[in-house]
């Protein structure tokens, strides 16, 4: 495989699934498309959404390409492969290297595909640059030294523990996105909205989670966060601005000074962001009154359930006070509390879903704004969550190709005759017969998950079981 003397890398981001509507953009190519041209390489981002027609691209860089770099999550996997097939077509002999959320879960395995030569794990850092010096150079030994670095005929390629990572105690690294690179026209909604990332990671622990409990929440400064809003809000003239981030407010601080630093700038934009439960109970009165004014619309809570045995099986603490609470604050301002549930979790009780309704139906009774939104859970490897399923019998696909073939369009839209593999023929049935018969105003023909605004009831409405008062 000599390669020695190309400079150009290409970073390919497919799309999550065939005739995706919307798509955001994705800081963390961005982070290694920012790192390798500092380094001096020539570097070509490809966003599929973006760049539906990529083959001519890769036509154009084969004789200098130095590696083809793929990031993906589970999902994402169908497509990347369709990719490389495509770069395999122009350029036989170009390296495949892997990284983001699948291959850093499972990157022997990854590594066992005739689509990849190597796997980078984790987050990237020196460790990138070092490769691709040592790949334009054809210096085979400093690969093999280099840490999370990982290819079928290195020492590590058959060592369990290599390429498992832990953030816990990891530095950030994060440089500035050079925006002026790219023009992100193409992803504007016809309400002009683009999404913005200033943080790493979350301190949260969910089941359903790979990075549960290891994946420390890091952030860029406020200043280079403002500065950032500040370019693409101006740039593009957005209406309104999504933080794509895992969390934003584990810090009160930087939630409430991005909120100061919109209204100093006199930016005329709406915004919204992820955060939890624990994190807005921390807020005042008078703190909600100053997001509010600063434009926050909307806050999306990953409440997921409020029975206590599917809480301990998500690893959730949202107790029926606390989100009473914020909640009832919320609806003194415009700020819309969004809340989703996650159903069709191994071992969940068929009463969890009469208990979770009631609980939706209580918390739009204190606060009209509320809006909510369904799903059935869906195997994806590396969480608490995925170990208890494979334990119930799943069949977990064993290689790259049977992950693409499982995988490559959304599967957590609910419909009557959904199967979930954990659960036996006769609860299946009973589950989701039930699961309708609580949730009429779910509707099956959507053309994807949702969100919902409806006050319907149900038809029987029992009063909150007595004992709720959560964990």
């Amino acid at each position: 495989m000599a390669v020695s003397g190309k400079g150009t890398i290409l970073i390919f981001s497919a799309n999550h699934e065939e005739n995706q509507q919307t798509d955001w953009i994705l800081y963390g190519p961005l982070i290694v498309y920012t790192l390798l041209k500092e380094a001096g390489f020539k570097v070509i981002y490809i966003q599929e959404f973006m760049t539906p027609d990529y083959e001519p691209i890769i036509r154009e860089h084969a004789r200098d390409l130095l590696f083809f770099g793929v990031s993906a999550t589970t999902d994402q996997i169908p497509l990347s492969l369709k990719g490389i097939q495509v770069l395999k077509k122009i350029a036989p002999d170009v390296p495949v290297v892997w990284g983001g959320c699948h291959a850093t879960l499972l990157p022997q395995e990854t590594l066992q595909s005739p689509y990849a030569d190597y796997v980078i794990p984790g987050k990237v850092k020196d460790n990138l640059v070092r490769f691709a010096k040592a790949l334009q150079a054809g210096d085979r030994a400093e690969i093999n030294t280099i840490p999370n670095v990982l290819t079928s005929s290195s020492p590590a390629a058959n060592d369990p523990g290599a390429g498992i990572v832990d953030y816990r105690s990891d530095e950030l690294v994060y440089p500035r996105i050079p925006f002026e690179d790219f023009d992100f026209s193409s992803l504007l909604t016809q309400n002009r909205v683009l999404n913005y990332m200033p943080s790493l990671g979350c301190p949260g622990s969910c089941g359903f989670c790979p990075w549960g409990e290891k994946h420390a929440w890091n952030r860029v400064s406020l200043e280079r966060t403002l500065a950032d809003i500040d370019y693409l809000i101006r740039t593009y003239d957005l209406s309104q601005l999504w933080f794509s981030d895992a969390t934003l407010a584990p810090e009160k601080e930087f939630l409430l000074g991005i909120a100061e630093g919109i209204l100093a700038r006199k930016l005329n934009v709406t915004w919204r962001c992820f955060a939890r439960i624990p994190e807005f109970d921390k807020l005042t009165a008078q703190e909600y009154a100053d997001l509010d004014r600063s434009g926050l619309d909307a806050v999306f809570f990953g409440v997921e359930s409020m029975n206590r045995t599917c809480q301990k099986i998500l690893r959730k603490k949202n107790s029926p006070k606390r989100m009473e609470k914020v909640i009832s604050m919320m609806g003194a301002t415009r700020i819309k509390p969004y809340v989703s549930f996650l159903f069709a979790i191994p071992d969940a009780p068929l009463a969890h879903l009469e208990e979770d309704r009631q609980h939706l139906d209580l918390w739009q009774s204190l606060n009209p704004g509320v809006i909510y939104q369904v799903g059935f859970y869906v195997y994806y490897p590396g969480s608490h969550l995925a170990e208890l399923v494979a334990a119930r019998g799943f069949d977990v696909p064993r290689s790259l190709e049977a992950w693409g073939a499982r995988y490559g369009k959304n599967r957590f839209k609910p419909t009557r005759d959904h199967h979930i593999p954990w659960f036996e023929a006769d609860y299946n049935r009973a589950y989701v017969e039930r699961f309708f018969e609580i949730f009429p105003d779910v509707h099956e023909d959507r053309k994807e998950t949702s969100w919902n605004k409806s006050l319907k009831r149900y038809e029987q409405n029992p009063p909150l079981p007595a004992g709720a008062e959560g964990l």
